[in-house]
C-alpha cells in the first residue's frame, strides 16, 4: 500500500533518488543532492524531521533498511570504484 506523501520542499520532490520506507512506516529513506555531493536522509511520512546521516564528501544512494529497522545500508562511492 502506498500512503501519500508531502516533501519538505519542492527542491526534494525534483530531486529525490531511492527512496525506501522504514519496515514500521515510521520514515522514509532517501538519496538527495546537496552541497556538492549526494547524501542520504531519513524523514517522517508527513515531510518533517528531515535528518542527514551521511557526511561529506558524499556520492550515496540506494538505502535499504535493515529487517528490524535499526540500520541504513546504502551505495557509495567514495574511495575507489562502488561500495556498500
Amino acid at each position: 500500500m502506498t500512503a501519500p506523501v508531502r516533501w519538505c520542499s519542492p527542491e526534494l520532490v525534483i530531486s529525490v533518488r531511492y527512496s525506501e520506507w522504514s519496515p514500521d512506516g515510521t520514515l522514509i529513506a532517501f538519496s538527495h543532492p546537496a552541497n556538492g555531493g549526494r547524501f542520504i536522509y531519513t524523514m517522517t511520512p508527513s515531510g518533517g524531521q528531515l535528518t542527514q546521516l551521511s557526511p561529506p564528501p558524499g556520492n550515496d544512494g540506494a538505502p535499504a533498511w535493515s529487517p528490524d529497522g535499526t540500520h541504513i545500508a546504502f551505495g557509495t562511492g567514495r574511495g575507489v570504484g562502488l561500495s556498500i
